[in-house]
């Protein structure tokens, strides 16, 4: 059987009465030439005419072999019919009696010179002349009696007879234009037939972009998100609060909202966290609000230090300072000031130590009952000290469904999900899986990988480097990403923002964070600590992609 493309008849044209003899051409020529024979249905293009105009061309069908040529045929159904004195073609049919048509032959012909112009203009198509001819089909019609004709000649014409033995047909035709076409010594070969299945055939897809289909994600996150925002019209009237949820519930998105509410009214509000990175975004996100500071507790600690001049300079990096030290000193100083504020917020409040409350309660105009809302989620606790105690008792208000994650995402870091928190997916699926690349040399191939995953995102999806992090389960000194400056085409900054380049940060210091993309990287000794891995996992929104 013949190389037929398509490979079956179209099931659209399938039933068409005004198809009916191009099915059975169809069928004669898949089936009964060999499989050395390339058979194009329906063969279309477009082209320059006259006038500038765009021209659309068609051949009923192309027939093409390596060395014995090109055939163009053209099929007509129904009884055929040539009146000579009227110069003027008919079909035949019982239903629509004699209806004028084209002719045949020329419309064969001129889709021939068609053709061969439009090859000659393809880059890479053969050198010299090649075999190629033209000829008709009447697959409903026999010959006429004593049929001769000099300018319809019956070797290229092909009636119902002929079907059962087309492959003899066809190479008459063949055999007819090489004798005369003298000078069409040059074969059309595999390239040349390769060339004419590439132009004719070649299989496409237009894929979505991977921006698009993260854009479209991210809205209905943010709607999703939006959504949670009934929940604080139901805490209206409660001055002190809990809200428990875990990664991906909204929660810094219902602080900041929270925040936003409170400073609109004209309460001095003050919204904290533990984390560098999560201060930084609060900084940003609370800069146009009215009545409203966000940032770090230790950078609200020291700046209230500093203003009672019990602290100049930079202070010291140790993590008892930070712990301890400066937590008394802000006590201290909130004793010398009369600086306070009407609300505290408090996001990732599992990070913060029991010792750390009394000031931020001291700095509330009434410490005993001024507005106190914390978020919290106990299971990012990833230092894995014991459970944290609060400034005050009640029954916290748990957000269940994680939005913020898309549900491949979720369902991948699950496993790492403890059963008792009863966190259910609520974000929304995505066309773009969670992607697992598995290198075989950590050392050596790290840095071409995030590479290579960088190029996707960027490069081929599209994806801003701005919305795209890497993070690692290394601490910035041990990461084999620690002082790499490049990764491919891509600059690197570990441990800062910078315009232009891809952004890598440790697990622990971006949790409370996310990006749209997140490449995870360096897991290998985190495995055990489900906590870490499930914050890792969950910073990505949209896009996850993780090398090991």
């Amino acid at each position: 059987m013949a190389e037929c493309i398509p490979n079956r008849f179209p099931a659209h044209k399938e039933n068409d009465p005004k198809l009916w003899a191009e099915k059975q051409v169809y069928k004669a020529l898949c089936e009964g030439l060999p499989d050395d024979y390339l058979v194009l249905y329906s063969a279309a293009w477009m082209g320059p005419g006259k006038g500038g105009h765009t021209l659309d061309s068609e051949i009923d069908f192309l027939v093409v072999h390596e060395t014995k040529g090109i055939l163009v045929l053209e099929v007509k159904g129904g009884g055929i019919s040539y009146d000579a004195s009227q110069d003027q073609w008919f079909s035949y049919s019982n239903a629509s009696g004699h209806v004028k048509i084209k002719d045949p032959y020329e419309q064969a012909k001129r889709n021939k010179y068609k053709l061969l112009d439009r090859l000659r203009k393809t880059p890479g198509w053969v050198n010299g002349h090649v075999v190629i001819g033209h000829g008709t089909v009447f697959p409903a019609s026999s010959p006429a009696k004593g049929y001769v004709s000099a300018s319809f000649p019956a070797e290229l014409t092909a009636f119902s007879e002929d079907l059962p033995t087309i492959r003899k047909k066809v190479e008459g035709m063949l055999s007819f234009w090489a004798g005369e076409q003298p000078d069409a010594k040059q074969l059309v070969g595999k390239t040349g037939k390769a060339l004419i299945k590439k132009l004719f055939a070649q299989d496409i897809e237009h894929k979505v972009p991977l921006l698009s289909v993260l854009n479209a994600t991210e809205e209905k996150i943010i709607q999703l998100t939006e959504q949670q925002y009934a929940i604080l019209d139901l805490l209206k009237l409660q001055r002190r609060a809990i809200i428990e949820g875990g990664a991906g519930t909204g929660k810094t998105v219902l602080a900041l909202e929270k925040a936003r509410r409170l400073g609109a009214d004209g309460f001095r509000t003050r919204l904290v966290c533990f984390n560098a990175g999560l201060g930084t975004y609060l900084e940003k996100n609370t800069e146009k609000m009215e009545n409203v500071e966000g940032g770090t507790f230790h950078k609200f600690a020291l700046s209230l230090c500093k203003e009672a001049k019990l602290w100049e300079g930079a202070p010291p990096d140790t993590p008892e300072f930070y712990k301890s030290v400066l937590p008394k000193l802000m006590l201290e100083s909130l004793d010398r000031l009369d600086y306070r504020y009407d609300t505290i917020i408090v996001d990732e409040g599992q990070d913060f130590e029991s010792n750390w409350w009394l000031p931020l309660q001291y700095a509330l105009s009434d410490p005993d009952d001024g507005i106190l809302y914390i978020f919290r989620d106990e299971y990012q606790n990833v230092s894995g000290s014991q459970k944290k105690e609060y400034p005050f008792e009640s029954n916290p208000f748990s957000l269940s469904q994680n939005l913020r994650n898309t549900r491949q995402i979720f369902e991948f870091a699950r496993k790492y999900i403890a059963d008792e928190t009863g966190l259910v997916a609520a974000g929304p699926e995505s066309d773009v899986d969670v992607e697992v690349v598995r290198i075989a040399n950590k050392d050596r191939d790290l840095v071409s990988a995030v590479s290579k995953a960088l190029h996707r995102l960027v490069q081929e999806g599209k994806v801003s480097l701005q919305d795209v992090v890497v993070l690692t389960g290394r601490n910035q000194k041990s990461s084999r990403l620690n002082g790499v400056e490049k990764a491919g085409q891509f600059h690197l900054s570990f441990g800062q923002e910078k315009p232009n380049h891809a952004y890598v940060e440790t697990i622990r210091r971006f949790k409370g964070l996310e990006r749209t993309a997140v490449i995870v990287v360096e897991t290998e000794e985190i495995r055990s600590n489900h906590a870490l891995m499930y914050v890792a996992l969950t910073r990505a929104r949209s896009y996850l992609i993780v090398i090991e």
